[in-house]
């Protein structure tokens, strides 16, 4: 792990409802030689994060995001992180939030918040910026990273974030590429309260779906080509059971002659469906964080059983359209 010696930004800020904390990276750490930066700041324990806000420039990097970290991390330096072992060096993360396109900040529904452990106190910021930039400080512009809103009142939720993605790879010339994920839930009375997407360059459609009782409830049917904000679905109520199985699956369009793999550098392909959900207390410290991924030349949900909607391959233009303009968003090229 290399480390690159400049003062990362740390200020609160108090406000009633609790105060705002920041962690940056200074805008002269991108000299040129780096595409993914990450600092941290420790924060006290029992602790709960409540919003996010990003601190950016518009069209300046591609992707901000957040994790707790149960290492011990020098607050002072801003590192290499490309892959999610070196978001948290000799430990484990558990990852909170992301926002990618120039995608807005997100401010939790009242009854949720994410619980800074004893254990789990380093927050990290990860940001994903064009390969090799070199970014200089202005006096109105001198640092990139997020604005935490922190409290120490124990919401009635603890919120925790499921993971579904991809491994493999799409084949060359192919159009309407299905990669698929499923994973049964393991825990009972779970409610469902925010989705996000990411993608990159070739996903067409973002698809989730509840699998209960032999039956289809539509989670979102996502259409790329917008910036990626979380979006609160604590109203439509969903409430997962241990015997649901959540499914996912990408569509992908890859013109080009060579196949594009999944992976985490900027040239090859990503396809994310994020949710949100709140951890029933009978699940406590046993809570493990939830990752779950299939390999797209080895598993497809047909193969397994499951039918899925005619319209699964297809975004919801018209609906999804609609779910943006409360933020004000179109599409973008960025």
């Amino acid at each position: 792990m290399s480390t690159i010696q400049l003062f990362v930004s740390f200020c609160v800020f108090v406000l009633s409802a609790g105060e705002i904390q920041e962690i940056t990276v200074p805008n002269d750490a991108w000299d040129g030689t780096h595409s993914v930066l990450c600092a941290t700041i420790k924060v006290a324990p029992d602790s709960y994060i409540y919003s996010f806000q990003p601190i950016r420039k518009p069209k300046t990097v591609r992707h901000i995001s957040v994790a707790l970290c149960d290492a011990e991390l020098d607050t002072t330096k801003v590192w290499d992180c490309k892959t999610p072992k070196e978001v948290c060096p000799n430990g484990y993360s558990d990852a909170l939030w992301a926002g990618a396109k120039d995608a807005p900040g997100w401010n939790l529904p009242k009854d949720y918040a994410f619980h800074v452990k004893k254990n789990y106190n380093y927050v990290v910021v990860q940001i994903h910026a064009p390969v090799n930039m070199t970014l200089n400080s202005t006096k109105s512009f001198n640092r990139m990273g997020v604005k935490l809103g922190i409290t120490t009142q124990r919401p009635k939720y603890i919120a925790a974030l499921a993971l579904f993605g991809n491994m493999g790879f799409i084949p060359a010339n192919t159009k309407d590429f299905p990669a698929d994920t499923a994973c049964n839930w393991k825990y009972s009375d779970t409610p469902l309260f925010a989705f996000g997407i990411h993608s990159h360059t070739m996903a067409t459609a973002i698809t989730g779906y509840v699998y209960s009782n032999n039956s289809y409830t539509e989670i979102v049917r996502a259409d790329p080509r917008y910036p990626e904000p979380i979006i609160n679905i604590d109203d439509r109520n969903i409430v997962l059971k241990d015997t649901d199985i959540l499914l996912m699956r990408c569509t992908l369009t890859n013109p080009n002659d060579q196949k594009a793999k999944f992976g985490y550098e900027h040239t090859d392909q990503m396809c994310n469906l994020n949710l949100w959900f709140g951890i029933p207390k009978e699940y406590g410290n046993a809570y493990k964080p939830f990752v779950c991924g299939r390999d797209a030349q080895k598993f497809s949900l047909e193969g397994h059983g499951f039918v899925l909607p005619e319209n699964a391959n297809k975004p919801d233009i018209e609906g999804y359209k609609k779910l943006m303009s409360q933020f004000n968003l179109t599409m973008t090229s960025y």
